[in-house]
């Protein structure tokens, strides 16, 4: 058998909490030193020109603000969980990672193309994109409720 179309065994140890949780501590950091987030988030001038090759894995680490973060975390939870357990954590974190790589180095390449060397990649859009993509290949009848009410929203959006 190739080796290359060998599974993975099977191992649930969640992944994406684990996920989360790295995510909230880089926020934190990031905004005690806002400096540290030209270090670790993603641009053509960082990557390409100063070798901060570290960037296309922390940039998925950055988030910029609050709502950001908040947003993503959501997607990563609600979505992340249940195709973890659906392919075990060991392939969800090889998905995530690859993804979310994958994303940021068409992302550096657009950038570079069209000469905005100096714009700032951070999230993990990519990557939780991918997830959504997994779970809508997964679970193909499954209903998403979306329930809030209009009070709470609007109290949200003027934080």
């Amino acid at each position: 058998m190739n080796p290359l179309h060998k599974p993975f065994k099977y191992t649930f140890f969640n992944a994406t909490l684990i996920l989360v949780l790295i995510n909230i501590g880089v926020y934190i950091l990031t905004m005690s030193m806002l400096s540290l987030q030209k270090y670790l988030g993603m641009s053509v001038v960082g990557c390409i020109y100063y070798h901060y090759w570290w960037q296309i894995v922390t940039y998925m680490f950055v988030h910029g603000n609050l709502s950001h973060i908040i947003c993503n975390m959501i997607g990563l939870l609600c979505f992340g969980i249940m195709v973890e357990k659906a392919v075990g954590s060991k392939e969800f974190l090889l998905m995530y990672f690859f993804c979310g790589i994958f994303d940021g180095l068409i992302s550096l390449l657009i950038y570079w193309l069209t000469e905005q060397g100096y714009v700032l990649l951070i999230g993990a859009s990519g990557a939780i994109y991918s997830i959504l993509l997994v779970y809508a290949v997964l679970f193909p009848r499954s209903i998403i409720s979306i329930q809030c009410r209009l009070r709470y929203l609007l109290s949200f959006t003027l934080l």
